[in-house]
């Protein structure tokens, strides 16, 4: 395993060297001498450097350590360590800014590499498919349902035939009164009492009653000479035939 120093390690060397050249040279050569020799012997101490929290999402490890007032970034794998920067340790928080804004760079251009690479293997895989067949969909004919005509039958009414003729004979109650007159007569000639224990007056209180019975019997019989059957239809016309 072998030390190396990047590109931008070199550069930083260099700035550190005419900043510091420019108040006092030999201080500058002493300065730039002191940080090599401390990171010669980095390739067998690198374990001991610590990680650099801002560069933990990393996939290769960050680690730095600190000679004197200057602090070396580095990584390794299994075959090298390469210092990757030096700076003051009150360049800290300038550094810092520059290595946000360094991986904020390098992080836009994974995911924009990442999206061009996705949206190829895409593109690929959909020339790569053959084109789909046109289905097409069958048309159903919906049948036509007749609706079936229902004929109404015609109900006759029948038609009532009224009959005009002439009204039926309604038979003559007899009239007794002259019978039972000819009867009490008889009785009288004949010197046969009208009835036992009877005298005159009962007898004529008796024809009296008989006679009251009888025109009695005659108001309740009615005149249906002018009855036909339209009136016997109707209930509103009075009976006898009278209007």
């Amino acid at each position: 395993m072998v030390t190396i120093w990047t590109g931008a390690a070199k550069v930083d060397l260099q700035q550190i060297h005419q900043r510091l050249a420019a108040v006092d040279p030999a201080a500058a050569k002493t300065t730039i001498e002191t940080i090599v020799a401390g990171a010669d012997n980095l390739h067998e101490t690198y374990q001991a450097g610590k990680p650099e929290p801002l560069l933990s999402g990393e996939k290769v490890p960050y680690k730095f350590i600190t000679v004197g007032y200057y602090k070396i970034l580095y990584t390794f794998n299994t075959e090298k360590v390469s210092i990757r920067s030096v700076f003051h340790m009150r360049q800290m928080a300038e550094q810092n800014q520059a290595l946000l804004g360094q991986l904020d760079t390098k992080a836009a251009q994974v995911a924009a590499d990442a999206e061009a690479a996705a949206l190829a293997t895409q593109v690929k895989a959909a020339e790569s498919q053959p084109a789909p067949e046109v289905v097409e969909t069958p048309t159903v004919e919906t049948p036509k349902v007749e609706t079936p005509t229902v004929e109404t039958p015609t109900v006759e009414t029948p038609t009532t035939q009224t009959n005009t003729g002439a009204p039926p004979e309604t038979k003559e109650t007899p009239d007794t009164s002259a019978e039972m007159d000819a009867l009490l007569a008889k009785m009288k000639t004949s010197g046969t009492p009208a009835s036992d224990g009877m005298d005159d007056e009962a007898m004529k209180a008796l024809e009296a009653e008989l006679l009251a019975d009888d025109n009695k019997e005659k108001e309740e019989i009615p005149d249906v000479q002018d009855i036909s059957l339209d009136d016997l239809n109707d209930t509103n016309k009075p009976e006898g035939g009278q209007q």
